[in-house]
């Protein structure tokens, strides 16, 4: 039990750090995104696309254990509907994180618990808008560092901040994304990301339902939010 609860809150922590570095990389040093536009004209900087999946690896020393802890797992942002976050080992676990300000927790026995709270709203927000790359904010709360495109490292300039981040160091190689998350608290953390690609179905339950490992209840939950609250507050419907 001690374990699975590291790898889950390991997995979950990690998703804005890793946002921040990520978006920073492609959108606040004017890179193109890794995964170009094809309606773009030729000598435009492409847009990022609104709609795209990925992979991840994380690696985390813990240590109550010999070796480190790795998560592996795939997201798939959608600009109209919001984040949906799957870990697929070593356990099953996901998030949703709506653009309707609705965020819930789904467990491998499909379980559903809606995620409430400040800290789940300031996570929300923050995945949602680096996801759509919206980065304005970025620079208020990260020194940027580095003098080439593949290497990059980001330190907090809150002090509150800095009590649990030292500094983000983002490295690209081709289309793979690694950074290393540098905590006092955690120690060091790896995250990687590949497989990046365009989302091409217009439907977005069948994009979903194509990309999801575990579909239902995922999509209906990241496509229709409403709906799963409403169950939640009211049993009997």
């Amino acid at each position: 039990m001690r374990w699975q609860a590291l790898v889950s809150s390991c997995a979950m922590i990690i998703v804005p750090l890793f946002l921040v570095a990520f978006n920073c990389l492609a959108a606040e040093l004017v890179l193109p995104p890794l995964i170009a536009d094809p309606q773009q004209n030729a000598g435009e900087v492409p847009q990022r696309p609104c709609r795209f999946t990925g992979d991840f690896k994380q690696e985390r020393t813990v240590e109550e254990l010999e070796a480190p802890l790795v998560s592996t797992g795939s997201f798939m942002f959608i600009c109209d509907s919001g984040l949906l976050w799957e870990v697929h080992k070593p356990i099953v676990d996901s998030r949703v994180y709506s653009i309707e300000k609705l965020n819930f927790r789904i467990r491998k026995n499909l379980e559903i618990t809606q995620l409430k709270g400040i800290a789940e709203s300031r996570t929300a927000t923050l995945l949602l808008d680096f996801f759509g790359g919206n980065t304005e904010a970025l620079a208020k709360d990260f020194e940027l560092m580095g003098d080439s495109p593949e290497f990059l490292v980001l330190r907090p300039r809150k002090k509150t901040v800095q009590r649990r981040l030292t500094q983000l160091i983002v490295e690209q190689d081709g289309n793979v994304v690694r950074i290393t998350i540098q905590s006092p608290a955690t120690g060091d953390v790896v995250l990687s990301i590949d497989n990046i690609a365009n989302v091409e179905e217009v439907d977005l339950d069948a994009a979903c339902e194509n990309f999801s490992q575990q579909a239902r209840p995922n999509c209906q939950v990241l496509n229709r939010p409403n709906d799963f609250v409403v169950t939640q507050q009211d049993p009997s419907r």
